[in-house]
Order: C-alpha cells, then sequence, then structure tokens
C-alpha cells in the first residue's frame, strides 16, 4: 500500500519550475512530503532493504489500508461536502479555513479512529501518529490538487449498488462443491473430469446442472441423489468452507450499497454466508436464482436485485466468478468486475475465458476491490 498525493500536472506546475528554477520542464511532476509504503514481508527469497527508504513491512498489509481509507482518504471526502457548501474548490484552501480544519480533526478523532479496528497495534499507533503528522503537515494543507473536484467527481460516477456473487466470490466454495458434484455423478456410474466441470456447470443453476447432465452425459439425478448430494456438500461446507481471503476488510470499507445474488438455491446462500460470517452483512438483501425464471447467464437475477434495491441497472456493479455471471452482469446492462482470486480459478482455466467476455475490470485481490470501483469508467 502507498499512499502519497501527486497531482496532474498543469500549466501551474510548469509556471512554478520556470519561476522558481529558470528550468523549461514540460512535465514536472509534484507530490507532497508526506508519503506512506506499507509491504507485506512475503516474498520468494529474501526481500530487498526497502526499510532504509521508510517503507514498513508487514505481516499483513490490510489494517494499513482500511485505516488510511477510512482515516486519510475518509478525511479528504470530509471536508469535500462542507467545503462545496462554502464554495471552496482546493484542499489547501478548505484546510486554511479554521471551521473546516475544526471539524476534520473532531471528526477523525472521535468518530473516525475510535471505530477503525485496531487488527494490528502497531498499525493503528502509527496511523493515529500518521493523522497528527498528516492533519498539521504543510505539504497537506498546501497540497497542489483539486482532491474536492476528484471526489465530486467520484460521487458522481460511482456505483449505487454492488451486487456480489456468492460462490466463489464472497466464499471460497466452488471446488468443494464441484468436487461433490463429481463424485454424485461417478456414483451414478459417469466419470466426468473436472476441468469439464467447471466448463460446463460453473455459475448456473441446479435446474441446469441438472438438464444438461441429461442431455450431454445421460445421467439423471433423482430426488434422493439431489437429496444425498445436497447433505454431503453441507457437510463439506461445514468442515472446510472459509470466507474469501480480503471480504471481510472490503465490506468493511464499503460504503456504498450491497446484495448478493447467486444461482445457488437460497438454503445454499443463507449456509454459507452464516458458516463464514457473512449473512448478517447482507440479509435481507440476499437473492437466488430460484427466485427468476431465468438463471445465469440471462439477466433475470440481476435485474431483479437491481429492482429489489432500487437501483437502475446502469448504475449497479456486478463482482463475479464466473464466465456465465459475467454475460449475465453485461445482458443486464451493468458494469462487472471479473474476480480472479478463487481457488478453482486456475484449476479451471478461467483467467482467459473472462478476459476473453472483456469484463470492465479484473481483480485477484478483493482487497483491491475498493480502488477498482473508483476507477471504473
Amino acid at each position: 500500500m502507498v499512499d502519497r498525493i501527486t497531482p496532474a500536472t498543469s500549466d501551474r506546475e510548469r509556471a512554478m519550475v520556470s519561476d522558481e528554477y529558470g528550468i523549461a520542464d514540460a512535465w514536472p511532476v509534484f507530490c507532497e512530503t508526506f508519503r506512506q509504503w506499507v509491504l507485506e514481508d512475503n516474498f520468494p527469497s529474501g526481500r530487498p532493504a526497502l526499510e532504509k527508504v521508510g517503507v514498513t513491512f508487514v505481516s499483513d498489509v490490510s489494517p494499513w489500508e482500511l485505516m488510511k481509507i477510512r482515516i486519510l482518504n475518509g478525511g479528504h471526502a470530509a471536508i469535500a461536502y462542507p467545503a462545496a457548501l462554502m464554495d471552496i474548490h482546493f484542499v489547501h484552501e478548505a484546510m486554511e479555513h479554521p471551521l473546516v480544519a475544526a471539524y476534520l480533526e473532531k471528526l477523525t478523532r472521535d468518530e473516525i479512529i475510535p471505530v477503525v479496528p485496531p487488527d494490528n497495534p502497531k498499525a493503528f499507533l502509527e496511523m493515529k501518529d500518521i493523522f497528527g503528522t498528516a492533519a498539521e503537515h504543510p505539504a497537506y494543507v498546501a497540497a497542489f490538487t483539486n482532491a474536492l473536484a476528484t471526489i465530486w467527481e467520484f460521487e458522481a460516477t460511482r456505483p449505487a449498488l454492488v451486487i456480489f456473487d456468492c460462490d466463489g466470490v464472497l466464499v471460497d466454495s466452488e471446488p468443494i462443491a464441484i468436487d461433490v458434484l463429481v463424485e454424485t455423478v461417478a456414483a451414478l456410474g459417469v466419470h466426468i473430469p473436472t476441468d469439464i466441470a467447471y466448463r460446463d456447470f460453473l455459475g448456473r443453476t441446479l435446474k441446469t446442472v441438472s438438464a444438461a447432465l441429461a442431455a450431454d452425459h445421460g445421467v439423471t439425478m433423482d430426488a434422493t441423489a439431489l437429496d444425498d448430494m445436497r447433505h454431503r456438500l453441507y457437510a463439506r461446507y461445514k468442515s472446510a468452507l472459509r470466507p474469501m481471503p480480503g471480504i471481510a476488510t472490503v465490506l468493511n470499507a464499503l460504503d456504498i450499497p450491497a446484495c448478493v445474488a447467486s444461482s445457488s438455491v437460497y438454503e445454499r446462500i443463507e449456509i454459507s454466508l452464516k458458516l463464514t460470517g457473512l449473512y448478517e452483512r447482507f440479509a435481507p438483501n440476499i437473492y437466488s436464482a430460484t427466485m427468476v425464471k431465468r438463471g445465469k447467464p440471462a439477466p433475470d437475477l440481476f435485474l431483479f436485485a437491481a429492482e429489489k434495491m432500487g437501483v437502475a441497472p446502469a448504475d449497479c456493479v456486478v463482482i463475479e466468478d464466473s464466465p456465465a455471471g459475467v454475460m449475465a452482469a453485461q445482458a443486464a446492462g451493468m458494469a462487472v468486475i471479473a474476480f480472479i482470486g478463487g481457488s478453482h480459478i486456475g484449476p479451471a482455466g478461467l483467467k482467459p475465458q473472462l478476459a476473453a467476455l472483456g469484463p470492465d475490470a479484473m481483480i485477484d485481490d478483493l482487497h483491491n476491490l475498493p480502488n477498482c470501483l473508483r476507477s471504473l469508467p
């Protein structure tokens, strides 16, 4: 994680370099003197001695990311609104106003810092020190950046709703589900390679999977087989299901309404989210493909979720891990971010398949989702 304000170069910066130093530089780079650079100490064969230039090495960067977003980015966002009402357009102008400066200090110390989870005490104490430095540092006050305009632009273009798929996005369940499905079909006398199962069944409803098994493999799963598969799947979930790494941190930082829209039956979604501690973060805004006529890749489920949440499709962003899900989001007229960080992506060979569909963005780490949402066109 790197934090340092580096605004775009304009005629103002070129003129300053010319006036101060007599240099005609067409593209000078200005930045504040404040910086924070935190890296996870996870290198395959030793690491560079970057601590000599001020880098902090940690085992988990997510606490720093969360505090940076809430304290530093949150502070910038917080002053934008009162400053806009006062017709102030620049950060340094806002911070020079005593009411705005006092408001930011009180908000940060009394309301933001106390609710930032101190998962890492060292990170928490360091960030508290950084807030004092950043808020009082002349470079912060006089940063050559129209941050307020950037915030206004994001507010005008930011999505109004994030729709998460469940399996393979919120929970790392796809390998478990595919293994149980392959085992069930094998018990009925048909062997389906795992890569074929991923290709044909990932992101599909049970109804679609059952129809494909019957049409392509001559396998009919009766009620007994389906019931047995469901019980074995849930038993495997209880022993092995985990939330996707980083999802809790992302949901803590996300300041946009969110819901779940999954091809799974509601019971399976509920069990998955409860086992991983995510259910209360979304309930009651959880939608199953059983609630609509057609499952993915048809757009029905995502359109249904948007309607229930009261948001226009064009204002939604979908987070998906399957080709069927990406196609469904695109058919719904929604932006879509393909998540390729699940443990099934490599074995299933999904990365090139997803890339070929042309999603609006691709990420392999959920920690990158907040920044990705900000950068969507």
